[in-house]
């Protein structure tokens, strides 16, 4: 794509965003747009930050509707304009702050993250988080993690494993990066579930599994003797009633 292209697209994202008019799915397709080309993000970045320079000014000296609007898009074409030096400046400052979280192998992890949810890791695992006011981000690099999450529905929590996404408000979930994708259980509320962020979300209710791989979600019931057994490990248990040989000595060496 061509860099005036790349601009007047992140001008459109930056007034959608500042109206407020962004759905769930065009939020998910907002993500996907920034994480195509480092210079989407990059623009998108510099026209955000003419955009508030602007916001800050107009606080100071007030003006007429009509002029704000045309003031706002030369301040965008302004920022699009910026040094390579500036931009990696702002971007520095007003890109995500990702912190990492991991286990050893053997080891069980209680964390409480930013916003007061809680996140249990099991062994192995890697997961990287990043607040903000807007969204609640968590990338499951590998392993498996529960969470239990603070409600709060202007801050959708939404965890990546892969190119699989579950989203959530205020609810009790586990998430497993696997291969081919992600296997969900959810022990209380609702999540929605994607094999991609942009493609439409299923729903999981407590009780209930999903697992997300080659670009579809399937949709399972668990018992309750199911979940027990597959998260006893977040108190330090192994249950074997069930399964094969095979898995118990997987999950023994785990």
């Amino acid at each position: 794509m061509h860099a005036v292209d790349i601009a007047g697209r992140a001008e459109g994202w930056i007034i959608r965003v500042d109206k407020g008019e962004l759905s769930d799915e065009e939020r998910a397709e907002l993500d996907a747009w920034l994480d195509a080309d480092p210079r989407h993000r990059g623009t998108y970045v510099r026209a955000a930050a003419a955009w508030n320079l602007l916001d800050r000014a107009r606080a100071l000296s007030p003006q007429q509707p009509e002029t704000r609007r045309v003031d706002r898009r030369w301040a965008i074409a302004v920022g699009v304009a910026a040094s390579v030096c500036v931009a990696a400046g702002l971007t520095f400052m007003l890109a995500p702050h990702w912190t990492d979280y991991t286990t050893r192998h053997g080891e069980i992890r209680r964390v409480r993250l930013d916003d007061g949810s809680i996140a249990v890791l099991d062994s192995d695992v890697l997961m990287k988080t990043a607040m903000s006011r807007g969204r609640r981000r968590i990338r499951l690099v590998r392993g498996v993690a529960w969470f239990e999450v603070v409600h709060d529905r202007s801050r959708p929590f939404v965890v990546q494993a892969g190119e699989s996404q579950v989203r959530a408000v205020g609810t009790a979930f586990s998430v497993r990066r696997t291969v081919a994708g992600a296997e969900v259980m959810v022990t209380e509320g609702v999540v929605e579930a994607r094999p991609a962020p942009t493609a439409p979300p299923l729903s999981v209710a407590a009780g209930g599994g999903a697992i997300i791989e080659n670009g579809r979600v399937g949709l399972k019931r668990i018992s309750a003797e199911e979940i027990d057994r597959e998260l006893a490990w977040r108190d330090g248990r192994i249950a074997l009633n069930g399964v094969s040989l095979r898995e118990a000595v997987a999950r023994f060496n785990q």
